[in-house]
């Protein structure tokens, strides 16, 4: 579908943002972590979870189940949810695969990673890629149902 490729397409320029040549001319020297952040966008994409549900999601939050059925991920400290409504959302293989990259990232997959950042690299990305829609934004699945959420 033409959302995949697009989805492809930006998750691969991400990638490429850690091997650009050269250094900031001011500031610390480039960090190679875009690809982290494209384990992030993976499952955003794949559960529709705001960015800072997934950023602070933590081991036990997270039922990874089995690679063929793969399990769901528990959104029920309701005070750190911006509505105050516990869910649950199930995992599609490519969602539990991303998690479990990063399973072993002390206090949570994504406790490394930053919100700032994860915006930024999103932005490169899709600038490089060629998506010139400014409705394509880190939240755009959770604000569209034309995001693939296979498996």
């Amino acid at each position: 579908s033409i959302i995949a490729c697009i989805e492809a397409t930006i998750f691969a320029e991400a990638v490429r943002l850690d091997v650009l040549d050269g250094e900031p001319r001011f500031g610390p020297p480039r960090k190679a972590d875009a690809y982290k952040y494209v384990r992030l966008y993976t499952v955003l994409l794949d559960s529709g979870m705001r960015l800072g549900e997934a950023l602070n999601l933590l081991p036990s939050d997270i039922d990874y189940g089995t690679e063929e059925n793969p399990g769901i991920i528990k959104l029920h400290r309701v005070k750190e949810l911006k509505n105050g409504k516990a869910r649950t959302v199930p995992m599609t293989k490519r969602c539990r695969a991303a998690l479990m990259e990063c399973r072993d990232v002390p206090g949570g997959p994504f406790k490394d990673l930053y919100r700032r950042r994860a915006q930024a690299i999103w932005k490169a990305a899709t600038k490089n890629a060629g998506v010139t829609n400014p409705e394509c934004v880190i939240h755009s699945p959770r604000e569209t149902s034309n995001w693939s959420r296979s498996g």
